[in-house]
């Protein structure tokens, strides 16, 4: 799998020197690029280096106080989790990641945390939790109108 002109090993290495270069700036943007590479190294079925990674990406994170950041690598340790079948510290992870974006306000992300979890529930063999939970993030989203009515506020503004 090609990621790039240069290929995954290319990617890989330009995100190795950009982290290296930006540790040396500021802690800022060094979690989300840790956490990049921790999703690089799970996409190659390096499950726990890239579980490694997310767990020093959530360090970094919350060394600064970026909830936002930690939220993201707590959901991308799940992942990880899951794909490792450790359903249980997945289900854990999800939660403490959907209870940050609670906090934060983040309705998108909040909304993808919780679909994560009704897929977790698939797994585990309770369709009809992750069905509930589908269904009212479902009848949530923003109708047409709502859409609408927001474009047209936006291009007025």
């Amino acid at each position: 799998m090609e990621a790039g002109i240069g290929g995954e090993d290319s990617t890989l290495q330009t995100c190795e020197n950009a982290r290296k270069s930006y540790t040396a700036v500021d802690k800022d943007g060094v979690a989300l690029m840790l956490a990049d590479l921790a999703e690089i190294e799970r996409r190659r079925g390096e499950l726990r280096k890239a579980l490694s990674g997310y767990l020093e990406a959530r360090t970094v994170a919350q060394e600064i106080d970026d909830k936002r950041a930690v939220a993201y690598t707590l959901s991308g340790a799940a992942d990880v989790l899951f794909d490792q079948g450790d359903l249980e510290a997945s289900r854990e992870s999800y939660q403490k990641s959907l209870a940050l974006r609670k906090e934060i306000g983040d309705k998108h992300t909040v909304a993808e945390t919780e679909l994560a979890l009704s897929r977790l529930s698939i797994e585990e063999g309770h369709p009809a939790d992750a069905e509930t939970v589908i269904r009212k993030l479902y009848r949530q989203r923003p109708s047409r109108r709502d859409e609408d009515r927001s474009l047209a506020t936006s291009a007025s503004g």
